[in-house]
C-alpha cells in the first residue's frame, strides 16, 4: 500500500463532496491540479485518482474498451488501495475497492467486501442528491453491483444484507411521484436474474405495472413475471394480460400512431396463439379509414427533364425510319433503373455527405387497409442506394413518356399498324395482343387507367412465357394438400437472372412492379386496387416493361445463354453479388 499525500487527500475529499458522477470528480481534480502549487504534492498520486475515476466498470465487472485492470501497475493499484482506505466519499471507496476486487489485487475478497459495504453506505447520500434523477441512478447502480460482487465472490451474509437494500429501495421508488419505472426494473431484472426473493419480486412487478405509464415498460413488467412462472397456462394468461394492455394504450392514441400501436398488439397476439385477441385487434385496424391516420400529404418536388435531355429522347424516336425501328429502339435502352454499381456509389457517396437523412427509417403504410405494408429498413446504404435508383427510374420514366409520344405524332399507328409490329406466338393469342395494342392507344389518348390495367398482366404473361422458353421452371407441383399453379410475378422475376436477364434489368423489373418496401411497387397497388391511377410515367414505364419483353421474344434483343446457376442463392439485387 502506498503512502498517501494529505495534500492529495484533502483535494480528494472535495472532489468527491456530494458527487453523483464519475465525470464530476474528474473535472473537480482537474481543477483543483490547477490551484495547487506544483511542489506541494505528488501529481502521480492525483493522476492515478483521476484515472480511477475514469476507469468504467459494467455491472458484471467488465471494462467497455480493450484496456484491462490487470494491466494496472503495481504501483497505480497501491496508490488506489491507499486512498480507497481514506477517502471520505463512501461512493468513490466503493469504486476503488471495486477496481482493485476486479484487478485480483491482494487480497481480492477483502477488497471485494470492503466494495460491497462501501456501495450500501454510499446509497442515502445519492438519494439526497440535488439532482434527483442523477442520484437514484447512480444508487440503483452501486446496489446492482454490489449485488454483483457478493455473488461473483460468493459473499451470502453480504448478498442478503444487499438484496434487503434493494427490496427497499424498490418499495422507496414506487411510493415516489412519479414513479422512476426504469430503474425499478433493474433492480427487479437483477433480482430475478439471480432467483432471489422470487415471492416478493412477483408482488412488486406488480406495484411497478400498475403505476407505470409507459406502454414499453409496462411490457417489461409483464414479460419479467412470465418468465418467472413456467407454467403455460399461468404464461397464456400473461400474454392475455400483454395484448390486452396494448390494445388499451393504442385506443388512447389516434393517427397512424394508433395504427403501429394496433400492428404490434395483433403481431404479439398471433405468435401468443390469441386468436381472439388477434381477430379483435385485426377488426379496429380495418375500421380506420384514410381520414383517421391524420397523415398529411407533402408536395414534393416536381420531377423534370432538362431541355438537353427531352430533346435526346425525342431524337431517338426521330432517327427511325418505321414504327417498329421507333419501338424497338425505345425497347433496347439500358435498364430504367440505372446500374446497380454506379448505385451503389452514389449510395456510399450520399450516406457520407448526408449521414442523418441516409440514417432515418422509412416505413411504407397503404391508408386503403389501413395496414403498415412494409417496416422501416435499419439498412441505410441499401435504402439509400434504393432510393436512388427509383429516382432514376422515375426520371426514365418521362423520357419515356416523351418518346412514346414522339412515335404517335410522327407514325400516328392505329391497331393494325401495332399488331403487326407486337404479334407473336409468346403472347398466346390475337386476344391477348389485341389488349397490349389498346393499352399503346388508351396511353396515346390520355387514357392512363386503362391501359396500366391491359399492360401489367401482359407483361406477367410475356415474362412467364420466355422463362419457360429457355428451361426455366414456372410452375409448382402439387404438394400434399397445397395444390400445384403457375409462378408469380414475383417468383418470375427473382428467377430472371436464370433466364439470361442481368442484374440491372432484374432489379429494374423488381423495382417498377413487385418491391413493397422501396420500389413503386405497381403491380401489386394497381393489380389489388389499392392506389389511385398512376402517373403517365409510371404508366411509361409498364409500357415500355412490355416493350423489352416483346423485343426479346421477337430476337431484337438477345439474351445470352444461362441457366439455374445464374440464380444463385444469396444474390442481393441491390448490389449485384
Amino acid at each position: 500500500m502506498a503512502a498517501i499525500d494529505t495534500v492529495v487527500a484533502s483535494a480528494l475529499d472535495r472532489a468527491t463532496d456530494g458527487f453523483v458522477t464519475y465525470a464530476q470528480v474528474s473535472e473537480r481534480l482537474a481543477a483543483e491540479a490547477t490551484t495547487l502549487h506544483p511542489a506541494s504534492y505528488d501529481r502521480t498520486h492525483l493522476d492515478a485518482l483521476r484515472a480511477a475515476v475514469c476507469f468504467r466498470l459494467t455491472e458484471d465487472g467488465t471494462v467497455p474498451w480493450p484496456r484491462t485492470l490487470d494491466q494496472g501497475s503495481p504501483d497505480v493499484l497501491g496508490i488506489w488501495q491507499g486512498y480507497a482506505g481514506q477517502a471520505c466519499s463512501a461512493g468513490l471507496r466503493a469504486h476503488l475497492y471495486d477496481l482493485l476486487t476486479s484487478a485480483g489485487f491482494p487480497p481480492p475478497y477483502a477488497h471485494a467486501r470492503q466494495a460491497i459495504q462501501a456501495y450500501r453506505e454510499a446509497v442515502p447520500g445519492f438519494l439526497a442528491a440535488e439532482e434527483t434523477n442523477r442520484g437514484r441512478l447512480r444508487a440503483v447502480e452501486s446496489l446492482i453491483r454490489a449485488l454483483g460482487l457478493a455473488a461473483q465472490m460468493n459473499q451470502r451474509d453480504l448478498r442478503d444484507l444487499v438484496v434487503r437494500d434493494i427490496l427497499g429501495l424498490i418499495g422507496g421508488l414506487l411510493d415516489a411521484d412519479p414513479v422512476p419505472s426504469g430503474l425499478v426494473y433493474r433492480l427487479l431484472e437483477a433480482l430475478h436474474a439471480r432467483r432471489l426473493e422470487p415471492d416478493a419480486v412477483r408482488s412488486l412487478i406488480e406495484r411497478a405495472f400498475a403505476a407505470c405509464d409507459f406502454i414499453q415498460l409496462k411490457i417489461a413488467f409483464l414479460r419479467l413475471l412470465r418468465a418467472m412462472d413456467p407454467d403455460p397456462a399461468a404464461q397464456k394468461g400473461i400474454d392475455r394480460r400483454i395484448v390486452t394492455a396494448m390494445i388499451a394504450d393504442a385506443d388512447r392514441s389516434t393517427g397512424a400512431l394508433r395504427l403501429l400501436m394496433l400492428t404490434d398488439a395483433a403481431t404479439v397476439a398471433r405468435d401468443a396463439g390469441l386468436t381472439d385477441l388477434s381477430q379483435d385487434v385485426t377488426r379496429k385496424i380495418q375500421a380506420m379509414r384514410r381520414d383517421d391516420l391524420g397523415l398529411v400529404a407533402l408536395g414534393g418536388v416536381r420531377m423534370q427533364l432538362s431541355q438537353q435531355e427531352v430533346d435526346a429522347a425525342r431524337a431517338e424516336v426521330d432517327q427511325a425510319a418505321s414504327l417498329a425501328e421507333a419501338l424497338w429502339r425505345i425497347a433496347a435502352a439500358s435498364a430504367p433503373a440505372g446500374d446497380i454499381a454506379v448505385a451503389q456509389q452514389a449510395a456510399q457517396i450520399l450516406t457520407r455527405t448526408a449521414p442523418l437523412a441516409s440514417s432515418i427509417p422509412r416505413g411504407r403504410i397503404n391508408p386503403v387497409g389501413p395496414v403498415p405494408v412494409s417496416p422501416a429498413s435499419s439498412d441505410p446504404l441499401a435504402s439509400t442506394q434504393a432510393r436512388f435508383q427509383v429516382l432514376y427510374l422515375n426520371r426514365r420514366g418521362l423520357a419515356i413518356a416523351l418518346q412514346l409520344d414522339r412515335v404517335r405524332e410522327r407514325f400516328d399507328p392505329d391497331e393494325g399498324d401495332l399488331t403487326a409490329v407486337f404479334a407473336h406466338d409468346a403472347i398466346g393469342s390475337a386476344s391477348k395482343t389485341g389488349m397490349l395494342v389498346h393499352a399503346f392507344r388508351h396511353f396515346w389518348a390520355g387514357q392512363d387507367d386503362a391501359a396500366v390495367h391491359l399492360a401489367l398482366p401482359r407483361v406477367e404473361d410475356l415474362l412467364r412465357e420466355i422463362e419457360r422458353s429457355r428451361n426455366v421452371p414456372v410452375v409448382s407441383v402439387a404438394q400434399g394438400r397445397t395444390p400445384g399453379g403457375m409462378s408469380q410475378l414475383g417468383s418470375l422475376i427473382a428467377a430472371m437472372p436464370a433466364a439470361g436477364f442481368d442484374q440491372n434489368w432484374t432489379r429494374s423489373f423488381e423495382l417498377l412492379l413487385t418491391d413493397g418496401e422501396d420500389g413503386l411497387n405497381l403491380r401489386n397497388e394497381v393489380g389489388h386496387g389499392l392506389c389511385d391511377c398512376p402517373p403517365q410515367h409510371h404508366v411509361a414505364l409498364v409500357l415500355h416493361a412490355a416493350l423489352f419483353l416483346l423485343a426479346v421474344v421477337h430476337g431484337v434483343i438477345a439474351l445470352p445463354q444461362a441457366g439455374p446457376e445464374a440464380a444463385r442463392p444469396g444474390t442481393d439485387l441491390r448490389t449485384g453479388r
